[in-house]
């Protein structure tokens, strides 16, 4: 809403056309929001004005079409513009590598001569990896990879200084084959034109150094950064350039009790060093305003998120300076205190939740001190206006065998009634354990590979993802006995019989898999009539599109009588590029295809998923994995060591221009904690709901600064800081 009314204000009162105002925002949904506003808002404010000409600069005609002409976006989709619109003369423009296809490269960078069981190499890994991060396994490594990758970018660092440092003398070979993975990777992304995003970033970044997109910042005169806190390096110095060369006035807004993205490469220092760092850059002391009114939370909730941030004393030095607490600006006589339930065991508090949901949304609700919580039908509420935020939104733990946790027992819980209440939870299950998932993944494989031959005779494929393509077919296998599925037999039966003489040549000698993949899905209704399934399907299609940019069969089976061996490649390279990267937890859900949650539903998400939405009633997860305090759970709730992205400050930031961090990663760990949570409890409107375990719940037996424990383990919550449920 600021950035909106700003701008608003410069092109209506200020006379600033929109195509020389820039807006960059975090995410695609974030920029569709803006410019969304700015058009409706816009065209109130044109229809209001005439009314009121005294208000407008001489010549100026309320127009809200001209706002169509602001750029507003994210950063990648910007640079991605500005490359088309001002390409290299001596250059074709190059493509940008989705993370499915950049990520399938990397990993095919990692396989190249088994380097992904280099002893060296594991260890170097091992050591940049924090705990409580999951089964070490080859997806494990390639998400290490890329952070390492995009870090070297984003951290602007001097990896020659790096490579030939003498810190570390036996670390020297697993840098050198670091270096030589990532070697190949630039090369493969090289040879088929293809840029990735950090490396999309930094050509602009380049570009912009030698003033060679002066068409585009000559005409600029306003640049907002929404998000700020959640910026690295590389693109805080394309913000300095753009203003640099444009001369624009740069506005930066963020929250840095708000940055979340660490693990991506933000650096919230630049923010909350943002005055002194645009002084030497720019050479201007900038203007620092302190939005201080929350229009979005009860005031009961802003009195909590305020000394929620307040709690810790070692979390103030990692504070904008002089920092005010927040101020409720709704006059709303909604005195909701915040409230705590806590059970002993996650299946009564699962129970326990259930029944709280259905009393608020489906009964008449639940007096808790005094006033009645009810989300009213009657006026349009359901239970999408409630929300279950987790450290993880996964069903099921990592471990053998898999336990239920607090999201799926809550599902089964809400399902069980006899008014049922639906879940929307797409990041809860691992996705090559899903059903649907894995009988069309055993569907293809039983078609493409009926004998394991060309499967036991690739060397790119890890024992992982050969496990799961085994379950796959073996599942499959079972769906396809049953009597009704006779049919669908038959189609597989002639697909994994057309080598044979009497069909050999009958058979088509190029076949796209997409159309083996959609003849598949006719046996499977489900996938076409349901959202959830829908995305599902999208999974495969999307790695059946990498595989078409990666091999040289273009995503097609070949059958050839007198050339079995192409037969063989390409149905391994299927393999490998299509149903690999699923099997290995590679490939994800692309979240982006819902564009609303399913009516009458409850949102589970993670806290990260969280960020920038909002929900009357929000119930946040504190600890339904915290019986025992273990090593393995620290991180979640009291870090005892540095994570991953600390980890990997501490080996890096050196070579970078940022330098090493002053802080200890134990206390980059707390302090990342502390914002986690400070997000999580400012997400609802009317009520918060803390959740979690006794053992885990203020003054319990487990640590956790989430229940008011400061990182010297002083409980510093009282009694009445919440209304127990």
């Amino acid at each position: 809403a600021t950035l909106v009314l700003r701008i608003l204000r410069l092109v209506f009162f200020d006379r600033i056309p929109p195509h020389a105002i820039l807006a960059v925002t975090f995410t695609r949904k974030a920029a569709d929001e803006l410019r969304s506003r700015l058009q409706l808002w816009g065209h109130k404010l044109a229809q209001l004005l005439p009314a009121h000409p005294a208000t407008l600069q001489p010549g100026v005609a309320p127009d809200p079409g001209n706002l169509q002409q602001l750029f507003a976006g994210t950063i990648d989709s910007l640079c991605q513009q500005l490359l088309i619109r001002y390409p290299d003369a001596a250059a074709l423009p190059p493509d940008i590598a989705d993370a499915t296809l950049s990520d399938a490269l990397l990993r095919q960078a990692l396989l190249h001569d088994r380097r992904d069981t280099d002893p060296q190499l594991n260890a170097l890994l091992l050591n940049l990896r924090g705990s409580g991060e999951g089964p070490w396994n080859l997806s494990a490594q390639v998400r290490l990879l890329r952070s390492l990758l995009d870090r070297r970018s984003h951290d602007l660092l001097d990896w020659p200084a790096f490579l030939q440092s003498t810190d570390a003398p036996d670390d020297k070979p697993a840098r050198l084959l670091l270096d030589q993975i990532f070697r190949d990777y630039h090369r493969a992304m090289q040879q088929r034109q293809l840029l990735d995003f950090p490396q999309l970033e930094k050509t602009i970044l380049q570009r912009l150094q030698q003033n060679a997109l002066t068409p585009f910042t000559s005409r600029l005169q306003a640049i907002f950064v929404d998000e700020y806190q959640d910026t690295n390096l590389l693109q805080e110095q394309l913000y300095f350039q753009l203003a640099r060369r444009s001369g624009a006035a740069l506005t930066v807004v963020g929250d840095d009790d708000q940055s979340l993205y660490r693990f991506r490469g933000a650096t919230v220092d630049l923010f909350r060093d943002f005055p002194e760092r645009c002084t030497s850059q720019l050479g201007c002391s900038p203007n620092t305003v302190f939005l201080r009114q929350n229009y979005r939370s009860s005031a009961p909730i802003i009195r909590f998120v305020s000394a929620f941030a307040a709690l810790d004393p070692q979390y103030q030095q990692v504070r904008v300076p002089d920092k005010p607490p927040l101020l409720a600006a709704s006059a709303s006589d909604n005195n909701t205190p915040v409230l705590g339930l806590f059970r002993d065991s996650v299946e009564s508090l699962a129970t326990d939740l259930a029944r709280f949901l259905l009393a608020v949304v489906r009964g008449p609700g639940c007096v808790i001190a005094g006033r009645r919580i009810r989300i009213s039908r009657e006026h349009g509420g359901s239970l999408s206006d409630c929300a279950l935020l987790c450290n993880s939104p996964k069903e099921f733990t990592s471990g053998q065998p898999p336990r239920k946790r607090l999201p799926r027992l809550l599902k089964e819980a809400l399902a069980a009634n006899p008014a049922p209440l639906q879940v929307f939870n797409p990041r809860g299950q691992s996705l090559p354990r899903l059903t649907l998932i894995t009988r069309l993944g055993g569907l293809l494989l039983l078609c493409l590979d009926p004998d394991r031959s060309v499967q036991l005779s690739s060397r790119r494929l890890d024992q992982q993802t050969r496990d799961t393509f085994d379950r796959w077919r073996d599942a499959a296998t079972q769906w396809l006995q049953l009597e009704q599925q006779q049919a669908a037999a038959l189609f597989v039966r002639r697909w994994a019989d057309r080598a044979q003489p009497d069909q050999l040549q009958q058979w088509p000698r190029c076949t796209p898999c997409h159309e083996l993949l959609y003849s598949l899905v006719q046996w499977l209704p489900e996938m076409q009539d349901l959202p959830d399934s829908q995305s599902l399907l999208q999974v495969f299609t999307n790695t059946l599109q990498t595989t078409g940019k990666l091999s040289r069969f273009n995503g097609r089976i070949l059958t050839f009588p007198d050339r079995p061996e192409l037969s063989q490649q390409s149905v391994l390279h299927l393999l490998q590029f299509c149903l690999a990267p699923v099997a290995a937890e590679q490939a994800t859900v692309d979240e982006t295809l819902f564009d609303t949650q399913p009516a009458d539903s409850l949102s589970i998400l993670s806290i990260h998923q969280s960020k920038g939405l909002e929900f009357p009633l929000v119930i946040v997860d504190i600890g339904s994995d915290l019986a025992n305090p273990r090593p393995s759970n620290a991180f979640r709730r009291f870090p005892d060591l540095p994570g991953t992205p600390h980890l990997q400050e501490d080996l890096l930031r050196c070579f970078s221009p940022l330098q090493q961090p002053t802080r200890s990663g134990r206390d980059r760990a707390f302090d990342d904690l502390y914002r986690q949570y400070f997000v999580a409890f400012s997400r609802p409107q009317d009520v918060l709901v803390l959740t979690g375990l006794r053992s885990a719940a203020p003054g319990g037996d487990v640590q956790n600064i989430a229940a008011g424990c400061t990182r010297a383990g002083l409980d510093m919550w009282t009694p009445q800081t919440l209304v127990e449920i």
